[in-house]
């Protein structure tokens, strides 16, 4: 009896030594370096990648002048390249002078931070929100091939809040050009076999529906969420899958959205491609510019700012006699400003919604399928498309970020945003 005792008994204290052991291992303080590179930095997004068990939730990282910062510990993102057992430790760098480098050290926790959150409404949306702030709606309606219904549910898209958290600054279903919607992705001339279908139009058939979230985070500096993504055809069967990731940092100054997309193919070789307007990755702002505002609309691009309508010279009547309004300069892909929409870095459209003047910066990442072709419209919608080809073994990935902030951005406010994504700051475990 004593000796079945004492092997219980050594059988416990094992495990709680072992128990011990695995806490203290998960807890240990992890060192890295930070290198700025050439430019300055400035609130910027870094990711380290770290050995850590699916138990670690957060972090508190430590400066060498004893500053700290809070920290997420997740799921590497899509596109990291991140090895097996690793994950991404997250946070907000306020500053870090161009050509320096300094050491931080991370005391991992197996506590979530606070402050991010998801909330599903099943068939229709989900909303991530910051504590009480608003920040990004997921459009995911049940597809409902019903006339009546069709229109609002054969694409998936994303809304942003504007950075206050009380408005939808993204056009939904309806107004003008229908199809044009939210933060979207899609092309209009796909091609695989003898099939031919639009899946930003979604014509025959054609549409995007929501499969499933495939995993979400949501702390103290990001939230994200993975979904699965169905491209149908018009045979009703899904000829391409595509995983799309949201993130939304917590920056301060604005909101900083992260998009992160995988499509792989059921059906051998799909080519896509389009026209300026109608393929690749944009942004719709709310249906208030069109209607409203669209006066008010202009666009800042790397080498300048474009005319104002203001600056704009009268136009002539049209066959009705009237004189349309004048509108600010745009250029795009197609006409005379063909060069100077291609492969840009960013691109910014400054509107207003409601009295309200915002800015959307659109960041294109130097992997992406090029050549990249832009296109601005006055009504609130800009973004690029290129022409590319994708198989199951070979998919095709991008990566855009959307900056939105209050009022007028400057063009070194969307270079310095621009160079954080496509060159970010490098990451070194000592």
């Amino acid at each position: 009896m004593k000796r079945n005792l004492i092997r219980k008994l050594a059988t416990v204290v094992l495990v709680l030594l072992s128990a011990l052991v695995q806490a203290e291992n998960e807890t240990k303080p992890v060192e890295f370096t930070l290198a700025a590179g050439p430019v300055d930095r400035e609130n910027s997004p870094v990711r380290v990648l770290i050995t850590a068990p699916d138990t670690v939730h957060s972090a508190t990282v430590t400066s060498e002048d004893g500053k700290t910062f809070p920290a997420d510990v997740v799921a590497p993102s899509l596109l990291s390249g991140a090895a097996a057992g690793q994950r991404e430790l997250v946070f907000i760098l306020p500053s870090l002078k161009s050509g320096q480098s300094a050491t931080f050290k991370a005391a991992l926790a197996t506590a979530a931070g606070e402050g991010f959150k998801w909330v599903e409404t099943p068939g229709d949306n989900i909303e991530l929100s910051y504590k009480d702030r608003k920040v990004l709606r997921y459009w995911c309606k049940t597809y409902d091939e019903t006339p009546a219904n069709r229109e609002a549910t054969y694409k998936v898209f994303h809304q942003m809040y504007d950075p206050a958290g009380q408005r939808l600054v993204n056009k939904g279903p309806g107004g003008k050009f229908t199809h044009h919607r939210g933060v979207f992705y899609g092309f209009n001339k796909i091609a695989f076999g003898t099939t031919k279908c639009d899946i930003w139009h979604c014509t025959n058939g054609t549409h995007q529906s929501h499969g499933k979230v495939v995993q979400s985070e949501a702390g103290a500096v990001i939230g994200r969420h993975l979904l699965l993504i169905n491209w149908v055809g018009p045979d009703k069967a899904t000829f391409a899958e595509e995983l799309r990731e949201l993130t939304i940092f917590n920056t301060p100054g604005g909101t900083l959205l992260e998009f992160q997309s995988r499509v792989t193919s059921k059906v051998g070789t799909v080519t896509v491609g389009g026209d300026p307007q109608h393929a690749g990755f944009h942004f719709r702002a709310h249906l208030d510019v069109a209607d409203k505002t669209e006066a008010d609309t202009y666009f800042i691009r790397p080498d300048g700012v474009g005319k104002k309508s203001a600056d704009m010279p009268e136009q002539k009547p049209g066959k009705d006699g009237k004189i349309p309004a004048k509108l600010a300069e745009t250029r795009n892909w197609t006409g005379k400003d063909s060069l100077k929409s291609v492969n840009l870095p960013w691109n910014g459209m400054s509107f207003v919604v409601g009295d309200k003047r915002y800015t959307a910066g659109y960041l294109d990442h130097p992997s992406n399928p090029k050549e990249a072709r832009y296109s601005e419209r006055t009504y609130g919608r800009f973004g690029s498309y290129f022409e590319s080809e994708f198989t199951n073994e070979k998919p095709l990935d991008v990566r855009y970020r959307i900056w939105l902030q209050d009022d007028a951005a400057s063009i070194e406010t969307l270079t310095t945003k621009s160079t954080d994504f496509a060159t970010p700051i490098t990451a070194t475990l000592k």
